[in-house]
């Protein structure tokens, strides 16, 4: 196994971890489901799922790849037998086909990232249900996007897992510093500063 191919230390290890726990759905549609559900209600069932279920596949996961240094096939190869070696194939697809999802949801990120520093959401004669309906109805904008996300995936996976940590790093002191300002701006009384 090629140096590329491993974390350099636990920290990259734990970003990394920590980056497929949080995921983009809970981002994206958490606080939508949770204001749906009526809040800390909605919380309850979620903070059990994530101990008894979430947590431990993680650490599942981590322990059987650990173990048989090899890829999904090979592992439900090892630990179930090659009868079962189908299951690993199942679900590499099933990674596979929320990769799909990922990428469009990533590529609306980052459309409205771009939109967020050209101040194309901002000014009183904005209509932001408009813009963003216009770009979801352009299916040449939506697809490159997507395929920007694509690109940007493929080059960390051929990069290796130095990479995918020096990226991680990057991600979440940026996840960091936007829960700050999200923080902050709740707590905004209209007239600026804390």
């Amino acid at each position: 196994m090629s140096q590329s191919d491993q974390f350099s230390g636990r920290m990259g290890l734990i970003f990394a971890a920590i980056g497929a726990a949080i995921g983009t759905g809970n981002i994206w549609r958490f606080p939508r489901m949770v204001g749906a559900n009526e809040g800390g209600t909605f919380l309850i069932p979620w903070l059990i799922f994530l101990f008894a279920w979430s947590i431990p596949l993680v650490i599942a996961e981590f322990a059987l790849g650990k173990r048989s240094r090899t890829g999904t096939i090979g592992t439900f190869r090892i630990f179930a037998g090659k009868h079962f070696a189908w299951m690993g194939l199942w679900t590499a697809w099933i990674s596979t086909a929320i990769g799909f999802y990922y990428a469009v949801v990533a590529g609306w990120c980052l459309k409205y990232f771009e939109l967020g520093i050209t101040n194309g959401l901002v000014g009183e004669n904005v209509d932001t249900q408009l813009v963003w309906n216009e770009f979801l109805q352009s299916s040449g904008n939506v697809i490159f996007y997507q395929f920007i996300v694509i690109a940007i995936t493929l080059l960390a996976i051929w990069k290796g897992a130095k990479a995918i940590e020096k990226v991680n790093v990057i991600l979440m002191i940026s996840l960091f510093v936007l829960t700050v300002h999200v923080l902050r701006a709740i707590t905004l009384d209209g007239h600026g500063g804390w």
